[in-house]
């Protein structure tokens, strides 16, 4: 059974295979010796007793040692990998932390745009805005959402769970709209498309919006003219087939119009800090956001693109009481 053992410590690290190549030639040289020492009977004879006790107690000391040294390299290699492990956790929780603060910096970016917009136009002639209080209801709306995405942060930094609520998506998606156009430029129409059946599902009203303002922000920087928003209670036919999908789910839908994208991006879409964008001009932390919170929520996201032809985002959430 030393052999056994032997390589049992074999399987768990190399550095058994110097202990066994060791142990097999302080066998060896023993049985040489005692061989040569006359205590080892000719080949055929019959073992004396001195003889075999001296190989029984040869082969407990060895097969001791043996087990000695493995169980230490074992123990040794679960220790490392023990310690490995926790690196990776706490490499993990800060590559968290940096994805979250990036997300939110990403976010807050995008409302600021918003809400300088609006300071600009008041600046450059107050006098031909046609509603000021509109202008200043919109500032005052993406300041809110900037709060808000700011409690979020720290509700992570605390640990604490978001809030989900049932909410409407066709209805959310409409309360938004006047924060959306401010945030694209003239040349850029924005659609609704809303299916007035009920479209209610259970998420955080902030992480929707989130995933709304950062789907229409890639259009916008994907040079897109109409980008449309729309709305689902069923499951459009060119999905009808698609596989894990949620039961009767509820369809948020992005399609913009702009350059499109090939399969080799298609394939890094959703990696963090992945882009195609100049560095100043992108994090790769947009979309990466939009995955995780459908991800968390159980839903699915769906990208159909092809360079030229535009791009379309089409998430499906699970139904509010499924």
């Amino acid at each position: 059974y030393p052999p056994i053992v032997l390589l049992s410590g074999l399987v768990w690290s190399g550095r058994a295979a110097f202990g066994m190549a060791v142990a097999v030639s302080v066998c060896g040289a023993g049985l040489v010796l005692l061989e040569r020492a006359g205590l080892l009977p000719a080949a055929g004879a019959p073992l004396s007793p001195f003889a075999l006790w001296i190989l029984l107690t040869a082969c407990v000391v060895i097969t001791a040692a043996i087990l000695r040294f493995s169980l230490d390299v074992i123990l040794r290699s679960n220790d490392d990998a023990l310690r490995l492990e926790e690196r990776l956790r706490q490499g993990q929780r800060l590559e968290a932390l940096g994805r979250l603060a990036g997300g939110v910096a990403h976010d807050l970016n995008n409302l600021l745009t918003i809400i300088l917009g609006n300071l600009d136009l008041v600046r450059m002639d107050a006098d031909a805005i046609e509603d000021p209080d509109d202008a200043i209801s919109e500032i005052r709306g993406a300041a809110d959402r900037a709060a808000v995405l700011t409690r979020r942060l720290l509700a992570f930094g605390r640990r604490q769970a978001f809030s989900p609520a049932l909410i409407d998506v066709s209805a959310t998606v409409a309360a938004f709209e006047p924060l959306l156009r401010r945030l694209l430029p003239e040349n850029v129409k924005l659609v609704l498309e809303r299916d007035p059946a009920p479209t209610p599902i259970v998420s955080d009203p902030a992480q929707l919006e989130q995933i709304v303002l950062n789907l229409v922000a890639n259009a916008r920087d994907a040079l897109a003219g109409r980008i449309t928003i729309g709305t689902a209670a069923a499951t459009p036919p060119r999905y009808a087939a698609e596989p894990d999908l949620p039961p009767r789910p509820i369809w948020l839908i992005v399609t913009d119009d702009g350059v499109g994208m090939s399969k080799d991006v298609q394939s890094h879409l959703f990696e963090p800090f992945f882009t195609t964008k100049e560095p100043a001009k992108g994090t790769g932390l947009g979309l990466s956001t939009v995955h995780g919170i459908v991800s968390q929520g159980q839903g699915r996201i769906l990208v159909d693109s092809a360079p030229g032809k535009g791009t379309v985002f089409s998430i499906a959430f699970p139904r509010a009481g499924d």
